[in-house]
């Protein structure tokens, strides 16, 4: 699985979020590569998921080269990741697994 985590910058927040995403993967017992990006870049990824904010979200207006996005209105907040990203994940890995 190919995940991005996407900010403005691609730096603070988006590296942050990299390291929750790989906290909350390694719970669930999920595999992926997971890289940062910033809102300009992340049109040159590609990947199974996208993790942003709404205001990056309108800012790179076509994901299309991602299978799903997660729009997150906290980066820091735990409630919200699990509530979102982990049943994106998990819903992909099982997606992958039939494919493979």
């Amino acid at each position: 699985m190919r995940i991005v985590t996407v900010c403005g910058c691609g730096m603070g927040s988006s590296l942050m979020l990299r390291i929750y995403v790989e906290e909350l993967l390694k719970e669930v017992g999920v595999k992926a590569d997971i890289t940062v990006a910033d809102m300009m870049t992340v049109k040159a990824h590609s990947g199974d998921l996208m993790i942003t904010t709404p205001d990056v979200l309108r800012a790179v207006k076509d994901t299309s080269s991602f299978t799903k996005v997660v729009v997150l209105n906290s980066l820091v907040s735990q409630t919200e990741l699990n509530e979102k990203v982990v049943p994106a994940v998990l819903e992909l890995s099982r997606e992958l697994g039939k494919e493979g």
